[in-house]
């Protein structure tokens, strides 16, 4: 299924009026922006998983040694 033709012109006009209020430096700009945001989302992600990781390990052992003793 591929757009039609009103469709493209629809997006084609989005993008130029979003380039008009915007400008392109201010594109660039929120382009980087945006990179940068998804970057550090995905390391918070990553940590808040390896913290998770090591907690529920850590619970397992203290249960390990509580069941031993």
């Amino acid at each position: 299924m591929s757009p039609s033709i009103w469709q493209l012109f629809i997006l084609l006009a989005v993008i130029l009026i979003v380039f008009l209020i915007f400008g392109s430096k201010n594109i660039r700009n929120l382009g980087s922006d945006l990179g940068g945001f998804i970057k550090g989302f995905r390391n918070a992600v990553k940590d808040d998983t390896k913290g998770s990781n090591e907690e529920s390990l850590s619970e397992t052992d203290q249960k390990e040694t509580d069941s031993k003793s």
